[in-house]
This record gives structure tokens, sequence and C-alpha cells, in this order.
């Protein structure tokens, strides 16, 4: 079983790769397997659901034709497994809408399209990986991880860097995807690391500056990404993702 990358000490970490497209063949293979599986839904039913079942489902803005989606989902799920960038599987989604007989979507929206699926894809792999019982005493934290650029929203640039425990309630909320076009992931910290550097992973909820010069306010992903690809799943089977869930939400509430 092949893992995602473990964390450093930020003095240590290198600058963050891109995650998409993937090189470990059983990231990409979840990935694939779950855009796969995605619900066809029309933007209203999807906009019905709760923050943390929206990754399942399969929406395009303006779209309520259920054949078109179908269309749009395989082959946004066939570029991920043909390892094209973003670029290329929005092309190749326009393509293929061309010989299914549909007018294709603008460039700019088939690329949005077929980067949320796949990061929606990559957010699930990684925590079905991080999540596996056989690495749970290997990996006792994780650390969240943006692309460190000028393009990064102020809400998720801060939790650069942070470690939690992989008990912390924050995790069913903030974990990337957390908006559009977010290029966010999350890393695995090992319990050799932590010992190693005497890392302490935090207990605080982050906070940011707004824009218009209040109090630092309490940090939470964008409306709508207040959920992850995996706890969904989780919850089915673990009761207790339920009320994590909402504890993270209060918590976030009461700190605003």
């Amino acid at each position: 079983m092949r893992l995602v990358r473990f964390a450093e000490p930020a003095s240590r970490l290198p600058s963050s790769p891109t995650t998409w497209p993937s090189k470990n063949p059983d990231t990409l293979e979840r990935a694939v397997r779950f855009i796969e599986g995605k619900r066809l839904m029309t933007p209203r039913e999807f906009n019905a659901l709760r923050d943390q079942y929206k990754s399942a489902g399969f929406k395009i803005a303006g779209v309520q034709n259920k054949a078109f989606l179908r269309v749009a989902r395989d082959s946004v799920a066939r570029s991920a497994a043909r390892g094209l960038d973003r670029r290329g599987a929005g092309a190749a989604l326009n393509r293929s809408l061309a010989r299914a007989g549909y007018v294709g979507l603008e460039p700019w929206h088939a690329r949005l399209v077929a980067n949320m699926a796949v990061a929606s894809g990559y957010g699930r792999s990684s925590w079905e990986a991080l999540h596996d019982p056989r690495v749970r005493g290997i990996i006792p934290a994780f650390q969240y991880r943006t692309q460190e650029d000028a393009k990064v929203r102020p809400e998720h640039a801060s939790m650069n860097r942070r470690i939690y425990k992989r008990t912390w309630g924050g995790w069913v909320v903030w974990w990337p995807p957390n908006g559009y076009n977010c290029r966010c992931y999350v890393i695995g910290v090992t319990k050799r690391t932590i010992d190693a550097y005497g890392i302490k992973p935090t207990t605080k909820w982050p906070t940011f500056q707004a824009e218009d010069g209040r109090p630092r306010v309490r940090a939470r992903p964008d409306d709508g990404f207040e959920g992850n690809p995996g706890s969904y799943i989780r919850e089915q089977s673990h009761p207790s993702t339920s009320r994590e869930r909402k504890a993270a939400a209060a918590q976030g509430r009461s700190r605003r």
C-alpha cells in the first residue's frame, strides 16, 4: 500500500508541489473510482445537499440534462486516469461533448468542472489513505498545505503548515478541496517525525485578517465547502463523525 507524503518540520519542508496529476498509482486509482461513482445531479438537487454530501455529486451550473452530465463526468474520469492536467482535461471534456452531439462549455468552465471533480477525487483518496486503520499508530497527526503563492485565499493560508492531531474535529470541515479551484492538500505527519523534532500539534482554530481591517476572525472554508470527500462515507459507519462535525461547526461559530 502506498501512502501520501509525510511531513517534516516547517523549516525543512520543500515548496509545495502541485497535486494533479498524481504519479502515485494508488492515489490515482482511488480518485478515478470516486469520480466514476459521483451521482449525476441538477444544480437544484446539488444545492439542496448539506455540505458533507456535496462531494458525492456531479453537477454543472446551468445544466439540467443528465445525459449531458454523464458524458462530462465520464470524460473527466478518463482524463484523470490518463494523467491529463486541468487544461487538457477541460479540452477533452468539450471534445467528448461534441462527439455526443452537445454544445461544449466555455473553456474556463470546462477546466473548472474537471478541476473540481478531480480535486474531490484526490481529497477522497488522501482521506482514505490517511484514515486506514493500519497507519493509525504510525501517523498520529496531519498537516494542511497550500501552494504558498499569491493565489492562496487568506482563510486557506491561515491553515498552511498547521499540524493537528488526527482526532482534531476541524478535519471534518478543513479537508481539501475547500473552495473552487482550491489547490490545498493534507499530508500525514509520522510519529517518528514528531518525536525526532519535538513537534507539538496545535489545538487552536486558525484565524485570518479580513481585508477591511477588522480584528482577526476565525477561518472557515469557502461557502458550500464545509465538508470533505471522505467524511460523509465514514459517517455512515462511524456515528462519531456526526458528533465531530457538529462540535467543529459549533466551535467555529463561537470563535468568529
